[in-house]
């Protein structure tokens, strides 16, 4: 062992001094030399003779050097680096093939990279919070409650400390401004546990998280700090009013705090015992089965996960887990038993085991489109270093005539390609750190205006680098593998002879040439035709007929509940504000909605209808499920929206059976629904859908409510633009009170004056209402349709840098093409064929390989389309005009790739060809 050690001491230190080595080596051959010599003097010969015997007896001092220096050195180390040096010296001598193929792969591994930013910085990276890496969330389908974190937090002993949360949102009233701010409801322990330390002034208590009669107070953000009180570093004990309640400031997060959850504004920070005060009526504090509490943990240390997950579980079982809307739904798949919480990393996205799996799945897709155009990049380089071997025939074949094996080529050729494709990861970890910035502008710059600003930390760390150097080392062996088996088992007759090879004389090599061309043409085409697809898609969603005119109508946007107001008053409110509003001369029509047509937003019960037995659902479902015209996204779901009187009026929507919504339905009438004709078609039976009633469960409270039809107005587009027809029915706000309502208006007025006349109808009634600017709904709609331009974006990118490189392996298989056959094309010339008879002749056959790649493209882009059959609403997955298009367009573009190589061959002197050989 000793003895083992020491050899490889001497091996490493040989390294850091090499020079020394070489040195005291050439001094003690040098020394053993001269003695010889003096040896053979002293025997009588002379010093000229005597040094000769002597180098003689001694041998080849060069290759006892190298033997001397083989028991210092690693072996496969010292022939790594003299293959990688003899292959950049090989890169540096074709600067013009180097850029080309470095380029390639720069894309290719550059996309993927992208794409694995975005994993890593969703799914991957922690959170950025002091020691992170302990930091665990107690998450499945379905959360836990506040009474399961009490237990939780009370018998759980892997963890220093465990904290909940959960989100709303509310009116936040402060030096007599007000507006809608996110709060995040917590435990005391909540900042504690997350290793946070406020900026200014103080976290909360033991006394404020746990006592629900302690004082009011909240922990503001930094950009709340900014933004609402100007930095003002005197904020700290000042009063904001939160649904009529005073919080005092206790503290300021600090700047880098944006909270532990992806997408949500976090603009205040208070106890979660004041959602009882906040909202008296119901409250998760309370409610036994209401499951809203979001747990997270910091481990022990030297605790592992799974132990801290068996603790868990232990104590899950011993509570009463199973949720109500399971214990008393009909549905027999509700019935299943409720699987114990689980731990999972704390990341910056919550998400239980099944958006999990859905997370994952988007993923490989992701990474399936990033492969095809690293694929395409392969293929590329893979043309080209098949192209430069043809010039290293003559060079191969010499060291495998002078000894060398085939092995010893092949792994030259391989180290060759590793370079190039170590140089190209690099460059495309640049461009992925460039492409992640561009692309998290676009989904910000696309997004709803609503939404809360996307923070993701992008930077690069481990696991970036270490997946791209993976990824280098995996596309190395993916191009470069079967280039260098061919190349490395060539004709040594004819190469030694310095022959020229017949193009045609190796048909195998040509048609691997051809079949990669043919394989990036496929590749291109198939990541072409979804992006088509898509922005097809969007025309005719553009231009759809959306059942209702879009011209003059506004919205602006309510919230009550953020204002303290209790069901009896703010439907009070809401009767009194609409009145005065249809007063106004601007105004021609005025209502109340839950949700805006088209804007994104779902609302969905299930669809039970009174005397329909479940046979005859079953039926009806599977109907629907094998082609009806009646399909839906869920078999017996029914999308429902709450509205106001005169809301069909407002928005243009025509009646065309029964009655429109009136006062006198209200909370002591029978309950009452408007449906549309599709479900009116279903609901009749060939007579009137009118006096049919439909059945709503409320699982949690244990009732069932009849909803008697009393009207029927035309079918629209609630969801999407180009949306198949749906069953959809609306209830009166009078018997559903809500208090996140929009006012719907009909004016031939601007926004501007509709808003001021708004707004001073609402401060005369509740100044403390906050209520946001009017926006038309053309405005709103179009905004829905532009939030799938990201994914046009991404498609439509992934298929052009795709063509791109398609192209560029078009240009040189021609080029090498035309370099070939340079004799051929003289002797026709020199027969009398014209320039144009030889660039109809190139093109052809360049043709010939493009047409090839667009059937096999047709092919599989005929299977892979329908799987977006979800994502097209009025395109079919195999629209013609898109395939035809898509196709005549990649035509084009390697046409164009072939025009240089073509017209290089008509300028072919016949008299320079002949002689080539």
């Amino acid at each position: 062992m000793i003895k083992l050690l020491k050899q490889l001491w001497r091996r490493l230190t040989y390294y850091s001094r090499r020079d020394q080595f070489d040195r005291e080596l050439q001094e003690e051959m040098q020394f053993h030399l001269e003695m010889k010599a003096e040896q053979n003097v002293a025997a009588g010969m002379s010093p000229q003779a005597a040094l000769s015997a002597a180098q003689r007896q001694f041998g080849n001092s060069l290759l006892l050097r190298e033997a001397s220096r083989e028991v210092w050195i690693f072996r496969p180390f010292e022939a790594l680096v003299q293959d990688l040096r003899f292959g950049w010296r090989l890169l540096a001598r074709s600067p013009v093939l180097t850029l080309v193929a470095v380029l390639s792969l720069a894309i290719g591994i550059g996309v993927i990279s992208t794409v694995f930013t975005f994993v890593n910085a969703v799914m991957f990276r922690p959170l950025p919070l002091p020691d992170s890496g302990r930091l665990v969330r107690i998450q499945d389908d379905n959360l836990p409650t506040y009474a399961d974190y009490l237990a939780f937090r009370g018998g759980a002993s892997a963890f220093t400390g465990l904290a909940a949360y959960d989100f709303d949102g509310f009116n936040l009233i402060a030096d007599e401004t007000s507006g809608r701010v996110g709060v995040v409801k917590v435990s005391g322990n909540y900042f504690d546990v997350l290793g946070v330390k406020p900026l200014l002034g103080r976290s909360f208590s033991a006394d404020e998280g746990s006592n629900p009669a302690a004082r009011p107070v909240a922990v503001i953000s930094y950009g709340l700090w900014q933004r609402r009180f100007g930095a003002d570093p005197g904020v700290i004990g000042k009063d904001v009013i939160l649904q009529k309640e005073p919080f005092t400031i206790i503290g300021v997060a600090p700047q880098d705090f944006t909270g532990v959850s992806l997408g949500i504004q976090h603009d205040l920070w208070i106890p979660l015992l004041m959602d009882a005060r906040l909202h008296p009526e119901g409250n998760f504090i309370k409610d036994p089965d209401s499951h809203q509490a979001r747990v997270i943990g910091r481990l022990k240390p030297y605790v592992s996960l799974a132990q801290a997950e068996a603790e868990i579980k232990v104590i899950a079982a011993a509570q009463d887990l199973i949720p109500k809307v399971r214990r008393f739904s009909d549905d027999p798949e509700a019935q299943q038993p409720y699987t114990p919480s689980r731990l999972i990393p704390a990341t910056i996205v919550e998400m239980g085991p099944h958006d999990r799996q859905q997370a994952w799945l988007g993923v490989i897709a992701m990474m399936i489109v990033a492969g095809l155009v690293l694929l395409v990049a392969c293929a590329n380089v893979a043309n080209l270093l098949l192209g430069r071997a043809a010039a290293r025939r003559r060079e191969i074949a010499v060291r495998l005539a002078l000894g060398a094996g085939r092995w010893r080529i092949v792994r030259q050729l391989l180290t060759e390609s590793l370079l190039l494709s170590l140089i190209g990861g690099a460059a495309g970890l640049l461009l992925a750190q460039w492409a992640a910035g561009l692309l998290l502008s676009l989904i910000s710059r696309f997004a709803p205006a609503e939404t809360p600003a996307v923070f993701l930390d992008l930077s690069l760390d481990g696991k970036i680098l270490s997946f791209t150097l993976l990824l280098s080392f995996i596309t190395a062996i993916a191009f470069g593998l079967v280039p260098a088996l061919q190349v490395s088992k060539p004709n040594l007759t004819a190469a030694l002879k310095d022959e020229t090879l017949p193009l045609f004389g190796n048909r195998r090599r040509l048609s691997f040439r051809n079949a990669l061309v043919v394989t990036q043409v496929a590749v291109s085409l198939l990541l072409l035709i979804p992006a088509g697809l898509l922005i097809r898609n969007m025309q005719v969603a553009q231009h759809s007929d959306y059942g209702f005119p879009t011209d003059h109508r506004y919205v602006i946007n309510f919230d009550l509940e953020g204002a303290g107001y209790d069901d009896s008053k703010q439907r009070s409110f809401q009767t009194q504000l609409l009145e005065r509003v249809r007063q106004q001369p601007e105004i021609g029509s005025a209502s109340f909605s839950q949700i805006i047509p088209l804007s994104g937003a779902l609302n969905v019960i299930g669809l039970e209808i009174e005397g329909e037995s479940p046979t005859a659902r079953n039926e009806d479902a599977a109907s629907e499920r094998h082609g009806s015209m009646w399909v839906l996204d869920q078999p017996r779901s029914l999308f429902t929206d709450t509205v106001d009187t005169r809301y069909f009026e407002t928005l243009g929507i025509p009646l065309l059976d029964g009655r429109d919504f009136s006062d006198h339905d209200n909370a002591s009438s029978p309950d009452v629904i408007i449906v549309n004709e599709t479900l009116a078609l279903r609901l009749s039976s060939g007579g009137s859908a009118l006096g049919k009633r439909l059945i709503e469960r409320d699982p949690v409270k244990q009732r069932a409510r009849l909803l008697e039809v009393v009207g029927v107005v035309k079918d629209i587009k609630y969801q999407w633009p180009a949306e198949k027809p749906r069953y959809f029915a609306y209830r009166p706000i009078s018997q559903n009170p809500i208090r996140n309502v929009h006012l719907m208006v009909q004016s031939n007025s601007g926004p501007e004056a509709i808003f001021a006349r708004v707004r001073a109808v609402t401060r005369a009634l509740d100044s403390n209402v906050p209520l946001n600017e009017a926006g038309p709904l053309q405005g709103i709609i179009d905004q829905r349709v532009g939030s799938s331009k990201v994914l046009i974006w991404l498609s439509g990118a992934m298929g052009l840098l795709a063509t791109l490189l398609a192209s560029i392996g078009i240009y040189g298989v021609m080029a090498y093409i035309v370099s070939g056959r340079t004799k051929e094309i003289g002797i026709r010339m020199a027969l009398g064929a014209r320039g144009r008879d030889v660039l109809r002749m190139v093109l052809a056959e360049a043709l010939s390989l493009v047409l090839a790649g667009i059937l096999v493209g047709w092919l599989l882009s005929f299977a892979a389309t329908r799987v977006m059959a979800s994502l097209l609403y009025g395109v079919s997955p195999t629209d013609a005009l898109t395939f035809a298009g898509v196709a005549a367009l990649l035509t084009a573009v390697a046409l164009l790739a072939c025009c240089i190589p073509a017209w290089r061959a008509t300028k072919v002197d016949p008299m320079v060809a002949l002689r080539y050989e």
